[in-house]
């Protein structure tokens, strides 16, 4: 399903504002979404995935989108959309747009060098190897640089874990326990929870 060409314009409009870092990104973002009641769950779902999607990969999107020419925040934009719904989903690119997209679709970041690969600026990058060496500084970066999972308390006034997992089996979500708290569930892929 193809997303309404309105999506990019307003990933870019929050996108802006997230970058000037003036507040949190999750509070400009629910201000954004306060201020534009008629966006759908969905569309905000695509737009809130897409803003942290490029602040994980900045340092990364940052260099093609700056050399892309035209305007920069679209092309962040743009990248970040892509990476959440897949450019083919995308409405309202030009065929320029595509075509960028699906050049940058082909690089092998396995072939970049690290400090580009770790999405760090190179003072961190370079303090971390220091202190733990390339391979377990690599390590925390492809940790931190991946969404973050959405874990769950089960009320045990409520509950019992297997109830839960029982319950959300059956509605469809996929999940299990946590090795460490005994009353906490790891969801296994991202899904809406209302």
């Amino acid at each position: 399903m193809r997303l309404a060409p309105w999506i990019i314009k307003n990933t870019e409009e929050v996108l802006r504002e997230i970058m000037r870092f003036a507040a949190s990104a999750d509070g400009t973002l629910s201000h954004f979404f306060r201020t534009h009641p008629k966006l759908g769950s969905r569309e905000r779902g695509v737009i809130s995935d897409a803003v942290f999607a490029v602040l994980r990969n900045k340092i990364f999107y940052a260099d093609f989108a700056g050399a892309r020419g035209g305007d920069t925040m679209r092309g962040l934009a743009l990248l970040g959309l892509s990476d959440v719904v897949g450019a083919d989903s995308l409405g309202g690119m030009t065929a320029e747009e595509a075509s960028w997209l699906a050049d940058i679709a082909k690089i092998d970041r396995s072939l970049l060098p690290a400090v580009m690969r770790s999405n760090m600026p190179q003072w961190v990058f370079d303090n971390l190897v220091k202190e733990y060496g390339e391979e377990q500084a690599m390590q925390l970066a492809d940790a931190l640089n991946r969404p973050a999972p959405l874990d769950l308390r089960v009320n045990s006034l409520k509950a019992s874990t297997e109830e839960v997992v029982a319950e959300l089996n059956a509605a469809s979500v996929q999940s299990e326990p946590m090795r460490y708290a005994p009353l906490g569930l790891r969801v296994g892929k991202k899904t809406a929870l209302q």
